[in-house]
């Protein structure tokens, strides 16, 4: 579990393992009930879990989470818990479930299993063998068929994965989960289906003019104003009066010592007055 700030991470070598996250609140705690499971089930924050601190529904100052990481490399393994865990991430945390190997079996209920919420990752990884993905009701509490929002289901901008490298492996959820997100659907297709891009025509390039090579109208207009050429061409002329200056011209220099007027130089005060000035 990773919290506002922070980085927590469970590494396991190998090894038949059981990972067990109680969600029940009588015994869990009844102040982590989540009222997406109608307070039957607990946010277990478990298990691969990043969280943040949500604070425009509450008194406004909010944290980033942090990442939580559970990495466990071979053996057959079991992992149950309840909401918000198995690789989820909520409100910019970041949350991550890696299994290398072995036929292992995932239980959980509500946004977890390659979950997430808010601004935020989750993912799992399975690299291989015959697992068993289930989003259910596996306490016995009561919850009837509301066990989902995972196995790659992302809310309120979110990337949300899972990754099964290989294997014979069984996906179970009620509603929305494997892989949609509201308002977009994606569409897999088998390689025999997949048009290939089409090839990119380029414009021909024009075709060279026989003769000596001219410079172009802009190079030549440089050529006559003198531009780039060490010194401009013709004698230099002072602009009249009113006369818009020359592009690049430099402005004209005033005079570094301006007296004052003749009444002003007694109403100054010493610090301010000009250098070569004397008071009457």
């Amino acid at each position: 579990y990773g919290g506002p700030g922070g980085a927590g991470v469970l590494a396991d070598r190998a090894g038949n393992d059981r990972y067990t996250a109680d969600p029940k609140p009588e015994t869990a705690g009844k102040g982590r009930a989540d009222y997406h499971s109608d307070q039957k089930i607990v946010s277990s924050c478990a298990q691969g879990a990043g969280f943040g601190r949500r604070g425009d529904v509450n008194d406004g100052h909010a944290w980033a989470g942090g990442l939580g990481a559970l990495l466990d490399v071979d053996g057959d393994d079991a992992y149950d818990a309840g909401n918000f865990s198995q690789g989820c991430g909520f409100w910019f945390g970041t949350g991550l479930l890696y299994d290398g190997g072995g036929n292992d079996a995932y239980r959980s209920v509500y946004f977890s299993h390659g979950s997430g919420a808010h601004f935020a990752v989750g993912a799992v990884v399975d690299e291989g063998g015959d697992d068993q993905h289930l989003l259910l009701d596996w306490a016995n509490v009561g919850l009837g068929p509301k066990a989902g929002a995972g196995i790659g289901f992302g809310w309120d901008v979110v990337n949300a994965f899972v990754f099964d490298r290989a294997g014979n492996d069984r996906y179970e959820a009620d509603l929305i989960s494997l892989g949609p997100e509201p308002g977009l659907r994606l569409h897999v297709l088998p390689a025999a289906d997949v048009v290939p891009p089409r090839p990119r025509r380029h414009r021909p390039l024009p075709a060279p003019v026989a003769g000596r090579w001219r410079p172009g109208p802009r190079r030549r207009r440089r050529r006559r104003q003198g531009v780039g050429q060490g010194r401009p061409a013709g004698p230099r002329r002072r602009p009249e009066r009113g006369a818009r200056p020359r592009r690049g011209a430099r402005p004209p220099r005033l005079p570094r010592r301006v007296a004052p007027p003749r009444g002003a130089r007694a109403m100054m005060p010493r610090a301010t007055m000009h250098r070569g000035a004397t008071r009457r």
